[in-house]
């Protein structure tokens, strides 16, 4: 290292060498210092809240994630469990193997009215092989449209004879239906 070069450690003994200096070192030797301080003080503390707040959020969202879980197994299971209430009602049955149009909707439009205002059904809706429209109670002039691109959950309860409930992304946003295989007395 050359002679003119100073280091950090000479300077400060060049500041502090005798009385006189330190009087006018000290000042900017405690603001120097108290500011590495502080710096270090709030590195450290920032380090800690980021490490909380990333703790924090991920237990927020594993709380989202099972709430939304049992929400969504819970839609499910009332889906599921209104599809199988509706499809055996007798009446129900008859004129929906009948391909009554007319007399189902009258059969089912309290009904309806009760389900969307207590359990927020917002549709119910009968099919004939193997997913043509026959009733959209809730919109009752739309019908005779083949959903087979736009319900394979239909198709598939058609072929497999199974219920299923299951969520799915409709035109409209997320629903949950409840399908039920309906068979002739």
């Amino acid at each position: 290292m050359s002679s003119n070069a100073t280091s950090p450690i000479s300077m400060l003994r060049n500041l502090i060498s005798g009385p006189a200096s330190f009087k006018r070192a000290a000042p900017a030797v405690l603001i120097g210092c108290t500011a590495g301080i502080l710096a270090l003080m709030a590195l450290v503390s920032n380090l800690l809240l980021s490490s909380q707040a990333n703790k924090m959020e991920e237990a927020q969202f594993k709380l989202i994630a099972t709430t939304l879980d049992f929400n969504v197994n819970n839609l499910q299971k009332r889906a599921a469990l209104t599809a199988d209430a509706i499809n055996n009602i007798t009446t129900i049955k008859r004129l929906n193997s009948q391909k009554n149009r007319e007399a189902l909707l009258a059969e089912m439009e309290k009904t309806f009215d009760v389900l969307k205002e207590k359990y927020a059904v917002d549709q119910i809706q009968f099919h004939v092989l193997p997913a043509t429209s026959l009733l959209r109670v809730h919109a009752p002039d739309k019908y005779g449209d083949d959903l087979t691109a736009t319900r394979p959950g239909v198709v598939a309860v058609n072929r497999d004879k199974q219920a299923t409930a299951a969520p799915t992304m409709t035109r409209t946003g997320f629903a949950v239906l409840g399908i039920v295989p309906a068979y002739d007395e």
